[in-house]
């Protein structure tokens, strides 16, 4: 009886652990828009860790805005709007990911830094940096070393299969891969898909 009690333990465990991903996670999944929200609001209160948003807890709304723009913040109610289109890219391929994480980060700034934080070096825009490699410049290029992470830890689906998403730069050169497969090079690995400019 114990004997069959053991075996039973040892087959379940090899059981377990072949379903782990030979990178020691558990089965691939491809990453929800729920998820891809979950991670990018994580990704921006990290990269704003020691800073705490001015109205407070920020809620995160998804809407169709009516103007081509990512996203905009909100300080009363203390909120983020995001644009339904970026959201629902964010769980098909991972630049749509990586822009919609960026497009958080950008946003809780200025939940962070307030609406004129820029003013002195900037009066035509207050809440946006002049320097485009500053996050919150009205067009970044700057990369988010958090949604960096948060995507080379997601899975995406690519043909019949689920992949993990993995980045390399090359100064401000993407290169964007799925599993061993090459599938985009890009010039920046930020853009402002669907939108221009983040607000």
């Amino acid at each position: 009886m114990r004997r069959a009690a053991i075996a039973t333990l040892i087959a379940s465990l090899v059981v377990c652990s072949a379903a782990q991903a030979k990178d020691g996670h558990r089965p691939k999944r491809p990453i929800t828009r729920n998820a891809a929200l979950l991670r990018s609001v994580s990704a921006a209160r990290q990269f704003w860790a020691g800073w705490t948003p001015r109205c407070g807890q920020p809620a995160i709304v998804v809407v169709k805005l009516d103007r081509p723009i990512s996203g905009q913040a909100e300080f009363d109610p203390c909120r983020i709007d995001l644009q339904a289109a970026l959201v629902a890219n964010a769980a098909k391929y991972p630049g749509g990911f990586f822009n919609l994480c960026q497009t958080v980060a950008h946003e809780w700034g200025h939940e962070v830094l307030g609406s004129d934080y820029f003013a002195a070096s900037n009066p035509d825009d207050p809440g946006h940096s002049l320097d485009p490699d500053s996050l919150m410049a009205a067009r970044p290029v700057a990369i988010t070393p958090q949604c960096l992470s948060a995507l080379n830890a997601s899975y995406f689906e690519f043909g019949h299969q689920v992949r993990r998403a993995r980045v390399q730069l090359d100064g401000r050169r993407c290169r964007v891969f799925l599993g061993p497969l090459r599938v985009k090079d890009q010039s920046r690995c930020v853009n402002a898909t669907p939108a221009q400019t983040l607000t």
